[in-house]
């Protein structure tokens, strides 16, 4: 393997550690790690398909982070810092009228958690390379990788999301049925 590849080798491989996880939940967590892995692919076979493939989700992820925003500034977020707000299930449900105990109900909770925490530590990558004077192919690479946690992690607020994020992954995963 090159060194080129090194840094997406890396951080598929911790990607396909949260789906495995993932894979251990209900159905919908089992979606939720589909998502990561068919994304992972397509990203480790081309980066260019990976960004025809993105246009085509960013309509679903764009309706999935307006549910996400309204239950992040419910609880005390401000959109656009990537602070991490962090409380327990009931009270996100009561302060944001999401019923998030029962959307994660049967979701593996480490995969989840993990998610979560993979969200964060990538963040702080790309706020280390943020103070380059430009982009790196390893900056490119952590923000497709963090656009593909948040779809996943995101897709759990509703099915018909999931439902459509799948749909498109599945024309563009040379391995789906």
């Amino acid at each position: 393997m090159d060194t080129m590849n090194k840094p997406k080798e890396i951080l598929l491989a911790a990607l396909r550690g949260v789906a495995d996880d993932l894979a251990r939940g209900n159905d919908k967590s089992k979606r939720m790690a589909r998502i990561l892995n068919l994304s992972g692919d397509i990203l480790w076979k081309s980066e260019a398909k990976f960004d025809r493939v993105w246009s085509e989700l960013y309509d679903v992820y764009a309706d999935m982070s307006k549910i996400h925003n309204k239950m992040y500034e419910a609880v005390g977020g401000r959109i656009g810092t990537g602070e991490f707000v962090g409380m327990d299930l009931e009270e996100a449900d009561a302060k944001s009228g999401i019923a998030l105990t029962k959307l994660l109900d049967g979701v593996d909770a480490e995969g989840y958690m993990k998610l979560q925490v993979g969200i964060g530590q990538i963040r702080n990558l790309l706020s280390l390379s943020s103070n380059m004077p430009f982009q790196t192919p390893e900056s490119t690479i952590l923000g497709k990788v963090e656009h593909i946690y948040w779809l996943s992690l995101m897709s759990v607020y509703e099915y018909s999301h999931q439902e459509k994020v799948l749909k498109i992954l599945n024309k563009y995963d040379s391995k789906a049925s």
